[in-house]
């Protein structure tokens, strides 16, 4: 193992302690802060039935039990926290792995870095050096705070923040401005799925369509309709539309025997062959819509898939439905005519998104941390150093950025998703807390992290198009969206890394029997999410 490998997994280490350490004295130093009131709702929630309790002995005098309930003090909760922090052996932790059989965790043997820290070795004192500094100074902390002496605590911090300034926020962070979800100027727009039947009317009184072709188009029309259901017309942006065109070109055929080989089969009585077409049309979008990203998990097979002649009937039937918006002026301007999109048949279907490439991954990271107070900046940049989903990012709660209490590596709770392996942790990237997301996160108590869905960050992204000039294709014919970031960060990390890992990190599928026992190594993790870079 190189030294440099070994030295960012004590950085790791030492990082973990460290901010907690920090953020835990600035719950001190600041109490109106944001990160106080995060840490004072925490010890409010964890006390409150002993509070209860309190409160139910002092207002009946006739209760039994004689031994007054205590309740802890924010002060000294918060000293107790410190106290835990530095007596936390981050390094047994990093090294453990869990053993389902004994419900526990045991120092793993074959670790790689096992050999480098268990004996007196350069890196082991270093360490030891290293985490007794914080260890001593949180101590120090916790005991000045206990005896109400606020001025060395501030000494002890600004002390402790000199020596590792290198690991901790460069500067106080820009909070988020929470801008408008909307334009002043409103456009009463109708939902997609509420034009179906004057669509349909449209269709059979133009001049020229024959019965058949009608027909065919109210049948590409439900497809169409599955992606589009909930939203409005004049919110569906070019981005979006690409982003659609993707999935479609992906979709197998409605044929049974292709319908049981990748289980958008369905059972049961149906009115006629029409409605049970239907639900198979459903059930295939939702396979589709569930593998957006093309793992093995679905991966569909060419032959399967619709015949190019189909696919066109899909470009026909949506740049029809976006004429026809704009006639009844339902939408302001048509984005299939004002980006000249063409909606054509890929020549590899199986693989339509490329990378994000890397001078527009520089500048969009360059825009975003300059630019924190922007309503999206925090979830773009969560996105490019974790290669989480935009709807993953766009459905995360102030509750689902946990401190792990074992380790304390500080990782995201992906609890939803497009897959039914969507649920995850992953650890968030150094880059992150060196920003200060931790700040815009504790601003956000009790409350979603951002006002906007997958939807609203994938049409922002024409904005970074536009700057920075970045194009619709690479130079093979793939796709560049906000989705080639994951793609960016799997081909980075994932490729190297075994199933089981790219299982936990990534959300995706496995066919490791082992995978949904083992628990993920945060530190292992946080260590290899600390590799992507652009």
């Amino acid at each position: 193992m190189s030294k440099q490998n070994l030295d960012t997994f004590i950085e790791v280490l030492i990082s973990n302690k460290l901010n907690e350490c920090v953020r835990l004295t600035k719950g001190i130093t600041d109490p109106l802060s944001a990160t106080a009131n995060s840490y004072f709702n925490r010890w409010f929630h964890e006390t409150n039935a002993a509070r209860y309790d309190l409160w139910n002995y002092e207002k009946y005098s006739s209760i039994e039990d004689t031994n007054k309930p205590a309740v802890t003090s924010y002060n000294t909760w918060i000293s107790d926290q410190l106290t835990i922090t530095a007596n936390r052996d981050g390094l047994h932790d990093a090294l453990s792995s869990f053993n389902p059989e004994e419900e526990a965790y045991s120092i793993d043997t074959d670790h790689e870095f096992y050999s480098d820290f268990i004996f007196p070795t350069l890196h082991s004192v270093k360490y030891n050096h290293l985490d007794n500094i914080v260890n001593n100074a949180a101590l120090r902390i916790a005991e000045s705070n206990n005896k109400n002496d606020t001025v060395d605590v501030r000494m002890q911090l600004d002390e402790l923040q000199k020596k590792f300034s290198s690991l901790l926020p460069k500067e106080s962070p820009s909070v988020d401005t929470e801008e408008p979800l909307v334009k002043e100027e409103t456009f009463d727009s109708p939902f997609f799925q509420d034009i179906k039947e004057e669509y349909e009317s449209y269709l059979v009184k133009s001049e020229g369509n024959s019965e058949k072709y009608v027909s065919n188009q109210k049948s590409v029309f439900q497809d169409v309709e599955a992606t589009f259901n909930g939203m409005r017309l004049n919110d569906i942006t070019h981005e979006i539309l690409l982003e659609t065109w993707v999935k479609i070109c992906k979709l197998p055929r409605l044929k049974e025997s292709i319908a049981k080989k990748y289980g958008f089969n369905v059972t049961g009585k149906f009115a006629n062959a029409e409605t049970k077409k239907q639900a198979m049309r459903v059930k295939r979008w939702q396979r589709v819509c569930d593998n957006e990203d093309g793992t093995v998990n679905l991966s569909i097979q060419e032959d399967d898939m619709l015949k190019s002649s189909t696919i066109k009937k899909y470009a026909t039937c949506i740049k029809l439905i976006f004429k026809f918006a704009r006639l009844r002026n339902y939408i302001k301007s048509n984005p299939i005519v004002d980006y000249e999109l063409s909606l054509n048949v890929p020549k590899n279907r199986q693989s339509q998104r490329g990378m994000m490439p890397s001078n527009a991954a520089k500048s969009i990271i360059e825009y975003c941390t300059t630019n924190l107070n922007k309503r999206t900046s925090w979830a773009i940049l969560l996105m490019i150093y974790s290669g989480a989903r935009n709807s993953e990012i766009a459905n995360l709660s102030y509750d689902d950025i946990i401190t792990d209490p074992r380790t304390g590596v500080v990782y995201m709770y992906i609890r939803k998703g497009k897959t039914v392996n969507a649920e995850r942790r992953i650890p968030l990237h150094k880059k992150l807390i060196e920003l200060g997301f931790m700040s815009f996160v504790d601003s956000k108590i009790n409350s979603k992290l951002f006002r906007f869905d997958g939807n609203y960050l994938t049409s922002y992204f024409s904005f970074f198009r536009q700057r920075f000039n970045i194009p619709h294709t690479d130079h093979e014919g793939k796709l560049i969206v906000l989705y080639s970031f994951r793609h960016s960060v799997i081909t980075q990390i994932g490729n190297s890394t075994n199933e089981e890992i790219r299982y936990k990190l990534f959300g995706h599928g496995t066919r490791t029997v082992t995978a949904g026992y083992t628990e993920l190594n945060l530190v292992e993790a946080q260590s290899l999410i600390n590799l992507i870079s652009y």
